[in-house]
């Protein structure tokens, strides 16, 4: 199946752009989707490069910013991204859009859902992230237009919601762990929970992000990696453990290493950051990976979490 999978935008609501950093989770998502055989598009709506940098230190930049996001998203917006997001619809004519949720752009990502049924009803919806993990009842009680939610990691709950898909009238949707979807009578069914995925190194390298600059697809540049997945801490102001459950797995070194080489060739900054929830947390595989890069001569700068 053909499934386009979508950063919202919000930066770019605003008139303003930061670094070409994307959600990393539908990086790896879209290159899983692919190696199944299906046709996988990750694309970052929030990237403009053209658009100037915001500045963080103004009060009233923010809320005016913010302001420009709220009109931008109301149903009456006639902002530039919505038309090219048209026109993404009917140039790739997928058959699933999934879209990733943060809190923060909520908003948009229901704009989204509402722009695709009006351009194809027959385009199944899937909302996946953080947001989505905590008010996914709400959601779809209040959003006609979002089909599926899918809690947890997506890889393999994806996967088999389009290979389900595909059997069009035939399609059952109660063994698919992790799903959340309007059953029979409309109401709301929950899913048995999916488990996380034990083995990391068995999961693809993060496909590319593409931004929709002057009518083409063009690349976003790769500056991100994920070497591990999960935090056991449980900060009252962070939500990571709504999808991870305080549980850390780790990729090999040799796996982390594989992709930073390929990254690098395809990349003038020689820069990466680690997007790990803490990504210091192992010390022995901390200095593994160092070693590592050090043998292999691998010169980049990086940046990492930690706590």
């Amino acid at each position: 199946m053909r499934i386009l999978l979508i950063d919202p935008p919000y930066d770019r609501l605003q008139n303003t752009k930061t670094t070409p950093n994307y959600p990393l989770g539908l990086a790896y998502l879209a290159s899983y989707l692919n190696s199944k055989g299906h046709e996988a598009t990750y694309l970052n709506l929030d990237w403009d490069p053209k658009l100037p940098v915001a500045n963080p230190f103004s009060r009233k930049d923010l809320t005016d910013r913010y302001k420009a996001y709220l009109k931008h998203t109301a149903s009456e917006s006639n902002h530039p991204v919505w038309s090219d997001f048209r026109e993404i619809l009917k140039n790739l004519n997928p058959d699933i859009v999934g879209i990733s949720t943060s809190s923060v752009k909520i908003r948009s990502a229901l704009k989204l859902v509402e722009t695709i049924k009006k351009v194809d009803q027959r385009i199944v919806t899937v909302f996946g992230g953080h947001h989505s993990q905590i008010f996914a009842k709400e959601i779809l009680e209040k959003a006609k237009d979002v089909d599926f939610i899918v809690l947890g990691e997506g890889e393999e709950c994806l996967q088999e919601l389009a290979t389900e898909l595909e059997k069009n009238q035939a399609a059952d949707f109660e063994a698919i762990k992790g799903l959340v979807y309007r059953s029979n009578g409309n109401k709301i069914a929950f899913n048995e929970s999916r488990p996380l995925i034990n083995d990391l190194d068995a999961l693809p390298y993060a496909a590319s992000c593409y931004s929709y600059i002057e009518k083409k697809l063009v690349k976003v540049p790769t500056v991100g990696i994920m070497a591990s997945r999960g935090c056991p801490y449980n900060c009252n102001y962070c939500a990571t453990n709504n999808m991870w459950q305080r549980r850390v797995r780790r990729r090999s070194p040799q796996n982390v290493i594989g992709e930073i080489k390929v990254i690098l060739a395809t990349q003038k900054e020689k820069f990466l950051s680690f997007y790990d929830d803490c990504f210091t947390l192992d010390k022995k595989w901390l200095l593994e990976f160092c070693n590592i890069m050090i043998k292999d001569k691998i010169k980049v700068n990086w940046q990492c979490i930690t706590s």
